[in-house]
């Protein structure tokens, strides 16, 4: 689950979440209308557990 909402700004930073907890962050960076490029930070304890999928596969939908 994603905490915040896709604005159509340039830049928009979201944090992961998993029941409550913050497991990382994913920002978003439109480069061009038809283009944008993706940095995810999924925290230690949490990663190779799905949350970086999930959260790329949710910012497709919301920026389409």
């Amino acid at each position: 689950m994603l905490i915040g909402e896709f604005n159509g700004n340039l830049f928009e930073m979201f944090a992961i979440l998993n029941e409550e907890i913050v497991v990382g962050t994913i920002s978003v960076y439109q480069r061009f209308e038809t283009m944008c490029s993706c940095g995810l930070e999924i925290f230690a304890d949490y990663r190779r557990k799905g949350f970086g999928k999930k959260a790329i596969i949710q910012v497709i939908i919301i920026t389409i």
